[in-house]
């Protein structure tokens, strides 16, 4: 269900650690926005994704052509993955917290249901939008992700 909320956000966080040129001021106050977007609007309902920070989050990408070719690779690489991604390839709360300090409370969404498949999906989901969030938020998060071990594009199956 949030299957393309995580890839797009996995392939953007990807795509920021191994970018070769630093963002510019505006596309930085741009990404910072976007975090705010993600704190404040993180929902299960996938229609506030595609509404307010998606098409946002798109725009930086387009308009940064070394950004697009490698956000455009790495999507392409998570979307025909058949399983979700792991746990272990996320950054942990504590590698989180030594590259970007916490700033306000964590986003999390509320698990509706028992079953074991929705919680893990919901644990990915919520992982994923603190580390976006988390190294959105700071000032230079081209080189903020760059100090996470976790997040690496080798740990990509078949990659």
């Amino acid at each position: 269900m949030y299957a393309n909320l995580n890839n797009t956000l996995l392939a953007f966080l990807l795509s920021l650690k191994y970018l070769d040129s630093p963002l510019s001021q505006e596309e930085k106050a741009t990404l910072f926005d976007i975090s705010e977007q993600i704190s404040i609007n993180a929902s299960p309902d996938p229609e506030t994704w595609k509404e307010l920070t998606e098409p946002a989050l798109l725009a930086v990408i387009q308009g940064n052509e070394s950004l697009k070719q490698r956000f455009q690779t790495f999507k392409s690489q998570l979307d025909s993955l058949n399983n979700p991604i792991f746990l272990d390839f996320l950054p942990t709360e504590t590698e989180l917290d030594q590259v970007a300090p916490k700033k306000k409370q964590p986003v999390s969404f509320v698990i509706p249901d028992n079953e074991p498949t929705s919680q893990k999906s919901y644990e990915i989901t919520n992982m994923v939008i603190r580390a976006a969030s988390r190294i959105l938020e700071t000032p230079q998060p081209d080189e903020t992700i760059k100090k996470l071990s976790s997040l690496d594009k080798k740990k990509i199956p078949n990659n």
